[in-house]
């Protein structure tokens, strides 16, 4: 640990520009290293804004194809890592059951012999679907959903991370449930109403009524194209297109 807090150290002190994906890595940094004479700019994790986005046609047709037009879909999409908390989105599906039996969560991963054994550990069959999309698909399956699924636990790393499965979330017009203390999102998705922030991973007791009030918050389309455009304003690649051009212009030529 001394050897890493050493070169990260080393690291910061000597590099001419700084990125971090938050404002709250920004500040550790900062606390940590000084660094008050080092530009450092929040560049945080994006996505294509040409394919994640809104569309509510697509939203009906792939309802209809994957048989849940009449259902409350969840969607986790991501990998299959200890760190992504299948298990607990697991317990979170079952637990949401009793109040909402029409409940089907949605998985898209690549790792899908690990993801089956945890969905058919914890749910009956007709209560998941499971698929592995190419990355220009996946839209259209966020599009699908009534909610994306994101919680971590707290650590540290969490506390200043930037997940890119956010992003393509909100670009999608996707409320989000996220766990507290995650980077800067949970503050995001509170200011700009994007969702729910859950206090703990392991806490689904306050769930109930702040989602029914969600459920129908974010029923219309119009509520999905604002938060779509939330999202490209807020993680669309181009917006820190010019940025990123004019530091690797300068490193370039240094």
């Amino acid at each position: 640990m001394k050897l890493v807090r050493w070169a990260e150290g080393l690291a910061v002190r000597e590099a001419d520009r700084i990125l971090c994906v938050s404002s709250v890595l920004k500040e550790r940094l900062r606390g940590r290293w000084g660094l008050e004479d080092k530009p450092i700019h929040i560049i945080p994790s994006c996505a294509d804004p040409k394919l994640f986005r809104f569309d509510e046609q697509i939203r009906q047709a792939v309802r209809r194809q994957l048989g849940v037009e009449n259902r409350f879909v969840l969607v986790y999409s991501g990998s299959m890592y200890r760190w992504q908390l299948i298990d607990r989105i697991v317990d979170l599906t079952h637990r949401l059951r009793e109040t909402y039996p029409n409940i089907h969560l949605l998985c898209l991963t690549p790792h899908l012999a690990e993801a089956a054994s945890s969905l058919a550990s914890g749910l009956p069959e007709d209560c998941y679907s499971l698929m592995h999309a190419p990355h220009v698909e996946m839209p259209k399956y966020l599009m699908a959903a009534d909610l994306g699924v994101l919680i971590r636990e707290n650590n540290p790393l969490n506390e200043v991370a930037c997940p890119t499965k956010f992003a393509e979330y909100v670009m999608c017009g996707l409320p989000v449930l996220v766990t507290e203390g995650l980077g800067d999102l949970s503050e995001l998705v509170r200011r700009k109403k994007l969702g729910i922030v859950m206090k703990d991973a392991k806490d689904f007791t306050e769930l109930d009524g702040t989602l029914a009030r969600l459920r129908i918050e974010t029923a219309s389309s119009d509520w999905k194209a604002r938060t779509a455009q939330i999202g490209r304003e807020q993680f669309a690649w181009d917006g820190y297109a010019p940025l990123l051009g004019e530091i690797y212009d300068k490193a370039l030529y240094i």
